[in-house]
């Protein structure tokens, strides 16, 4: 009986010791083109999607200090070579005479805080900046939008609805987001994050959808919707590791930028 007992307390020891591994660090190691290839077809979809306006951006991380994201360029147009390496103040070595994007303190601070994320995106959907200025909340209507969690929790910047252009204000976003997957700003727009770019995009596009049938209920005289038991765990709604998505998402925006 001893043994086991003193078995049980090394067994303890060591897991307790174990080093937490975030989601980023636990994804096989990948090329900087792989990862230039993710912001381009991930802002390339999610223009074509709706969920950004020409002013929207997409980042990935590159690692534990640095991430991806396009010059101040719309959209619609970024290639490859729009990508320069920010650092998480918002700093960039060589922007080569090209504009920083205003709002990268968004990207830099919720990196920052939350190393379990790996891509996010900022933008002003329609569907979403309803429920940005509203006491409404915005929950789970279908299994897509389960990683919404209990309600998409907001960002409430005074009363002017502006922008996230210093280091202050997005650490106050990076708060409002805390744990979740999403998070509103108040008159402004919404900001998703994710372990992957796949499933970014599957979450903008769901989180987009899910705010259109929600608004759509209640402007039936819905008054209870039938809302789903929260996964904030969940994916996008994709299931299994996104190859299948993905592959058709490489698809559809080498096709877009072919147009």
């Amino acid at each position: 009986m001893r043994k086991v007992m003193l078995l049980a307390v090394v067994l303890s020891i060591v897991l307790q010791s174990r080093p937490v591994i975030d989601a980023a660090q636990s994804q096989p190691p990948r090329s900087t083109e792989s990862i230039k290839e993710e912001v381009v077809v991930a802002t390339r979809i999610l223009f074509d999607s709706g969920f950004l306006d020409t002013a929207g951006h997409v980042s990935v991380r590159l690692d534990a200090n640095r991430f991806l994201m396009p010059w101040r360029r719309a959209p619609e147009l970024i290639v490859a070579d729009d990508l320069m390496e920010y650092d998480l103040d918002g700093r960039v070595a060589d922007a080569r005479g090209r504009a920083l994007v205003l709002e990268r303190f968004i990207h830099a601070e919720i990196y920052r805080a939350r190393p379990d994320v790996t891509a996010v995106v900022h933008g002003h959907t329609p569907s979403l900046l309803l429920f940005s200025s509203s006491n409404i909340p915005l929950r789970p209507l279908f299994s897509g939008a389960g990683f919404i969690g209990q309600q998409v929790p907001a960002f409430k910047n005074g009363d002017a609805g502006g922008g996230v252009n210093n280091a202050e204000l997005g650490r106050g976003l990076a708060q409002a987001l805390g744990k979740s997957n999403a998070v509103l700003m108040r008159g402004h727009g919404v900001v998703v994050v994710a372990p992957s770019a796949v499933t970014l995009i599957q979450r903008a596009i769901n989180l987009d959808t899910n705010a259109q049938l929600v608004a759509q209920l209640l402007a039936m005289g819905d008054k209870e919707p039938m809302y789903i038991k929260p996964n904030p765990d969940a994916g996008g709604g994709g299931g299994g590791d996104n190859a299948r998505e993905w592959e058709a998402y490489k698809r559809r925006a080498e096709a877009l930028m072919k147009r």
